[in-house]
């Protein structure tokens, strides 16, 4: 296999080009109103069902040559089918759909996002 430029050792994943900043999230829901350069949403805890409201501008952060990455991750595991984290974009889709719902323990979806567009690059909810 050719190692790419630009990807790790391994030549599996992107190298970032700086540290990735993350806002750990304690049970309550997550929705700034404004552009926010967090890359990871962390749930520290979880007891009820929370909505993760990712904001229009931080899609438009991101381009279709350099979409943005962000991930929501359940750090606690407490997630699970009646406490669920439901992942939308305000004024968006994901991969068509209004919103994608993780409900097991330590779930999490990566999106690349652009304009008011995210596709899932990968998921954890099994």
């Amino acid at each position: 296999m050719t190692k790419q430029t630009g990807f790790d050792e391994k030549g599996w994943y992107p190298k970032s080009p700086r540290n990735v900043s993350k806002v750990n999230v304690a049970n309550v829901a997550y929705g700034p109103a404004a552009l926010t350069d967090k890359r990871i949403v962390a749930y520290t805890s979880l007891s009820a069902s929370r909505l993760v409201v990712l904001p229009a501008e931080d899609c438009a952060d991101g381009t279709t040559t350099e979409p943005r990455i962000i991930t929501v991750i359940d750090e606690s595991g407490d997630c699970a089918a009646g406490v669920t984290l439901t992942v939308s974009i305000t004024g968006g889709t994901i991969d068509g759909a209004a919103n994608i719902v993780l409900n097991t323990a330590y779930a999490a979806v990566t999106l690349m996002m652009f304009g008011t567009t995210a596709f899932i690059v990968n998921i954890k909810n099994v």
